[in-house]
């Protein structure tokens, strides 16, 4: 039976297929694709992709009303527009036979009906099942003859072979006329016939190295290996290949050699913070430190631009990136976003805008391939999607697949977590996990990232776990793990310290980084080196555990001076370690040998040249004894410790309290509880104290005048007081106040005594173990007071914290007497969450809970405008 088409398509029925591409293509242009790209903004690759579906489905819709000759037709001649192919084999380009006859079989990979033919009638030619079959007889002609195989398809596709075969004279043909070796590149080959004997005229820096003959055609693959060029430049010869009896043929060659990698790497502007002098100074200064170590290919800065992705920032950004003063001519910038750079709302676009960048890029460096992945969320740890995941995935494999034996280059924000210094559990783990399982797959991956601020100076920030993982310091401050030092995450002069990479690739792989220090202008050493092959099986920085242990000198003392009734002075040399000395411990030690005051202090190791040479700390609260010694310890980046440098010994004098001294008043706060359990502020602020949910058992303490609550550690029974809105309070806490309390513990857990700490403020704390600590976040980071008394569960102890601003130093006294003094240089900051209250007995977080089992014998819990001294204190 025979289905009649419409009249309008009997017209042409040949053209049958283009009539509905073409009215379909009408139908989208004038009503569907402007109404979808008004309300979907699509891109037009979409809307094609729209399109060529609706062509499809009108021409599946109209089938019946084809004859079958008409719809094999358009079945197997057209394809969806952007979907078809049509490749071959990159070695079936060029086909080269002897004169003896041949059965050739070449794969097409297509999903076209395609037509294959030759230029010449002795060729003979047939496609079946994606093979590609060619049929040649024996050539008994003397010259060589030639002929095209071309590939056509319907949609336009095609495709050919040009396919010679020898004759009877002495002849070489080849299938490469030129050879061009670009980036240094050493390694080529040039597939040949002959029906003769012939020689070889080379180049002298080239040399055959094999052959393989293909049993198929006949040829010969001869393989080249051309030395590598020592210095950039251009040089070009010819292979002559002279048979015997015939007439030689060239082949052109030319190796060109721009030298290898060599570029720099930064991380951290965060152009919009203020710390130290700020980015508009630290910035440049360090960009011209690093970018004079002579002839730099590219400079990477791994995220972290801006401080909050504003444009007002990224301004600043681009005119000191724009500055030539900054960046030598030819140094090209490449960029990938940070968390930081997220904290706009049109931050993606503000970070594209002002670096004319994508977010992620692969791109090919002399011969290497560079990869970057921005982080597209707002949160360090899990800022990673699957966008970014699918565009490592698939670069990886590029790059594994097309540069062989060659380390790949990954840059990114966020290391990976359990890698370089700082990404590591106890060092603040600043590391993400969301791209491990990728980058495991891949031990060639040298991977650069920033985030911690952690310094460049610590041996730890290059590790070589699975891949080589390198930590690019920061450009605007430094940072260390939390802990580790009484002076916190920020010691002395952290707003100072800017860094930065440069790494050379050589002939064989090889990776030299050099680690700067740019804002003194001067090397960190030793440097780092990655050496081939790049498998795994030659890393050096692995399992280290950190070589020799630090030492003194045999002329090196400890000295203590000014001994007085207050406590004494130590000072100290630098100790000396085979990378670095991380920090001090100095205890001070009685009789039986057991530590009755201890401090740590930073080495400042990433200072460099500005490394202070010696150290003088100041020890208070010594209990009186008659025989004391000072020791020190130096440790390094492993814990491994020195011998320790010991004092002569000495004795503190008894410290007798003023019998005659006032008790202050407490004019910030001043607490009170009622039988039941209620509190109440007495001072002149006459502040509002809420409560838990429980309230905690009353002991009624008439010798004490009042009554006293007993935390047992419900999380729900807690008092607090909201001070961000109490400009006293707040003035007062950022120059100068004391915080007093009493307490007795039931335990010696970690308790917050007295503490309004979030990220933030300060507090009395009882540490686990039970040193009492006084914490004070001041420049940056929480300064740690560590008293020199350990309290008793059971025992009663009153504890006064004070912090002087103008002095730059926080005190402790304990019981009345000196307890601990630390150097506090900075400015006082509160919690960044205004809705963080002060907790008497407790620390109160907004999202957390108190769970503190203190007991309070006497229910002090005060705070004084301004910094009590010792003789206040005799109370």
């Amino acid at each position: 039976m025979t289905i009649y088409m419409p009249l309008f398509l009997r017209a042409a029925p040949l053209n049958f297929a283009t009539t509905i591409k073409r009215m379909a293509q009408t139908v989208m242009t004038n009503l569907y694709i402007p109404a979808y790209y008004q309300q979907k903004q699509i891109s037009m690759n979409a809307m094609k992709r729209k399109r060529n579906g609706v062509v499809a489905l009108l021409m599946m819709l109209t089938l019946s009303l084809v004859p079958l000759q008409a719809q094999r037709y358009v079945l197997t001649a057209v394809a969806p527009e952007g979907s078809t192919y049509l490749t071959l084999s990159p070695s079936d380009s060029v086909i080269l036979l002897t004169a003896a006859s041949h059965q050739y079989a070449a794969t097409v990979k297509t999903n076209l009906k395609v037509n294959a033919t030759a230029s010449q009638t002795w060729c003979g030619t047939s496609l079946e099942n994606g093979t590609l079959n060619i049929s040649v007889p024996a050539n008994t002609e003397n010259d060589v003859r030639e002929t095209t195989v071309a590939l056509t398809a319907k949609d336009g596709r095609n495709a050919s072979i040009r396919l010679q075969q020898l004759g009877l004279h002495p002849q070489v043909i080849v299938a490469e006329r030129a050879v061009s070796l670009i980036n240094n590149d050493t390694r080529f080959t040039l597939t040949l016939a002959a029906n003769t004997g012939f020689t070889q005229t080379l180049p002298a820096w080239v040399k055959q190295t094999g052959k393989t003959a293909d049993r198929q055609t006949g040829a010969v693959c001869y393989e080249y290996t051309a030395e590598a060029m020592a210095q950039p430049g251009l040089r070009e010869d010819k292979i002559i290949l002279s048979p015997e009896g015939g007439t030689p043929v060239t082949v052109s060659v030319s190796q060109s050699f721009e030298g290898y990698p060599r570029f720099a790497v930064m991380c951290d502007l965060h152009f919009g913070n203020q710390k130290g002098e700020g980015p508009l100074v630290k910035v440049p200064q360090a960009l011209r430190h690093l970018l004079s170590k002579g002839s730099i290919d590219a400079l990477f800065v791994c995220g972290d631009l801006t401080d909050g992705g504003t444009q007002e920032q990224y301004a600043d950004f681009k005119r000191v990136f724009a500055n030539t003063d900054n960046i030598p001519a030819g140094v090209k910038v490449y960029c990938v976003q940070g968390d930081h750079d997220n904290y706009d709302a049109d931050g993606h676009e503000n970070f594209r805008t002002a670096t004319g960048q994508p977010l992620d890029q692969f791109i090919d460096i002399k011969g290497y391939p560079f990869i970057l992945v921005s982080i597209r969320g707002r949160r360090g740890y899990d800022g990673y999607g699957n966008t970014e995941r699918e565009f490592l995935k698939k670069s990886l494999a590029r790059a594994a697949e097309d540069y062989p034996g060659k380390p790949i280059f990954v840059f990114t924000h966020v290391p990976a977590y359990g890698t370089v210094y700082g990404s590591c559990a106890g060092e603040g783990g600043w590391g993400s996990s969301q791209l491990t399982d990728i980058l495991e797959q891949y031990p060639q991956i040298v991977l650069f990232t920033g985030h911690s601020h952690f310094p460049l100076g610590d041996p730890r920030s290059i590790s070589q776990n699975v891949f080589t993982s390198v930590n690019a310091g920061s450009s605007t401050y430094s940072e260390i793990e939390p802990d580790a030092v009484d002076e916190g995450i920020h010691p002395d002069q952290y707003d100072r310290i800017t860094e930065g990479l440069i790494v050379q690739a050589d002939g064989n792989s090889n990776l030299e980084i050099q680690r700067w220090d740019t804002y003194s202008n001067e090397e960190i050493l030793p440097r780092w080196h990655v050496t081939a092959p790049h498998d795994g099986t030659a890393f050096t920085y692995k399992d280290r555990t950190g070589g020799k242990a630090p030492w003194f000198a045999e002329t090196d003392r400890l000295t203590v001076s000014d001994i007085t009734e207050d406590g004494c002075t130590m000072t100290f040399p630098q100790a000396t370690d085979d990378e670095a000395v991380h920090r001090y411990v100095v205890e001070i030690t009685g009789k039986d040998g057991r530590a009755v005051s201890s401090r740590t202090c930073f080495s400042g190791y990433y200072l460099n040249s500005r490394q202070p040479k010696s150290f003088t700390m100041t020890f208070n609260g010594i209990a009186e004894e008659t025989e004391l010694t000072a020791r020190v310890r130096a440790i390094d980046s492993y814990n491994n410790e020195s011998a320790p440098l010991v004092s002569e010994t000495f004795r503190i004098a008894a410290y007798t309290p003023d019998p005659d001294t006032e008790r202050p008043t407490a004019d910030l706060l001043d607490v009170v509880w009622d039988s039941n359990g209620e509190a109440t502020d007495i001072s002149e602020q006459n502040s509002t104290i809420t409560h838990g949910t429980e309230l905690p058992v009353m002991a009624d303490k008439a010798s004490e005048n009042g009554h006293v609550p007993h935390f047992s550690g419900n999380s729900q029974c807690y008092y607090r007081v909201d001070y961000a809105g109490n400009a006293a309070m707040k003035t007062a806490f950022q120059n100068a106040f004391s915080l007093e309390t009493v307490y007795t513990p039931d335990n010696l857990s970690n308790m917050c005594v007295l503490s309004g700490q979030e990220n933030g403020f300060a507090g009395i704390e009882q540490a686990s173990g039970g040193q009492i600590c006084f914490y004070a976040y001041v420049g940056g980071g929480y300064k740690i007071l560590k008293s020199n008394v350990t309290a008793t569960a059971g025992e009663t102890y009153h504890v006064v914290a004070t912090y002087d601003a103008a002095a730059g130093v926080t005190r402790l006294f304990v019981n009345g007497k000196p307890a601990g003094e630390m150097a506090a240089k900075g400015t006082m900051a509160f919690p960044g969450n205004e809705n963080a209250h002060w907790a008497p007995h407790s620390s109160l977080p907004k999202s957390g809970t108190p769970p503190l089992k203190i007991k309070v014998e006497n229910g002090r819990s005060a705070a004084y405008a301004g910094h009590l001294s010792k003789g206040l204190l005799g109370i």
